[in-house]
């Protein structure tokens, strides 16, 4: 026989489970939502200088801010997903269990009505209500048959629900771990990109440009101020690849 008060205490606390779920993934989404915003605007006020004194530093702003977007606007799509596919698991399996706790609401009213007329039959029959009786015990029959019927399917649903369950909430999970696993992996591969591309630029170089557009002609030598033409010539000849020459 169905255990009634088992099946709609589950319902009810799937249905709590779910209802945290779904706030703490909307916290994260909103969370996210909120730092795009903030990181963009920011790389954005990075990307709007302009630097007039020095080519180089310019490359090394307009390098830094595409790269960083860019990485923030992949982090955005991937974000999506907590909408897209974590969000609706969690509000589809609370209206799973809540059908599943009207079933057993519905299963529970055809066992009142069965045994009301159980008690309607002992007394048509005390009363020598024979047609009455007859009627009633029909009726319970039909009734009885129902609720063998509804509870077999209750209990089959009910197993279903838990089955999908368990294995929707692992790859929930598993979703939202992905996602921060492509971005951090992203971010890894592009950042050390963006390391050594702005590694291998050296402003320094634009040094004479700045005394000559100045008029600095009384600064003397321009290896006090880290300017060194031979290691730069060096450099440039082996195509920039030993940076230690200007360290």
């Amino acid at each position: 026989m169905l255990d009634e008060k088992k099946f709609v205490s589950k319902a009810d606390a799937e249905i709590k489970k779910y209802g945290i779920l779904k706030d703490a993934f909307q916290q994260i989404a909103m969370v996210e939502g909120n730092l795009y915003e903030k990181r963009k605007k920011a790389f954005d006020q990075i990307k709007g200088i302009k630097e007039l004194d020095n080519v180089y530093i310019s490359d090394i702003y307009l390098n830094f801010t595409t790269e960083m977007s860019g990485l923030e606007e992949f982090r955005k799509t991937l974000i999506s997903k907590i909408n897209d596919k974590i969000l609706p698991a969690t509000v589809f399996y609370p209206t799973k269990a809540k059908a599943y706790k009207q079933n057993v609401g519905d299963y529970g009213n055809i066992k009142k009505q069965k045994a009301k007329q159980e008690n309607e039959k002992i007394k048509a029959q005390t009363n020598s209500q024979v047609e009455k009786a007859k009627s009633l015990q029909t009726d319970i029959a039909r009734k009885e048959d129902l609720i063998n019927q509804n509870g077999e399917s209750i209990e089959k649903n009910f197993l279903k629900f838990e089955a999908d369950r368990v294995v929707d909430n692992k790859y929930l999970f598993l979703h939202f771990i992905h996602s921060e696993l492509a971005y951090h992996t992203a971010a890894l591969e592009k950042l050390s990109s963006l390391y050594k591309n702005i590694q291998d630029i050296e402003p320094i170089e634009k040094l004479p440009d700045f005394v000559g557009k100045y008029s600095l002609d009384s600064v003397g030598d321009l290896r006090e101020y880290g300017y060194d033409a031979k290691k730069i010539e060096r450099r440039n000849r082996r195509g920039g690849d030993n940076r230690s020459d200007l360290s």
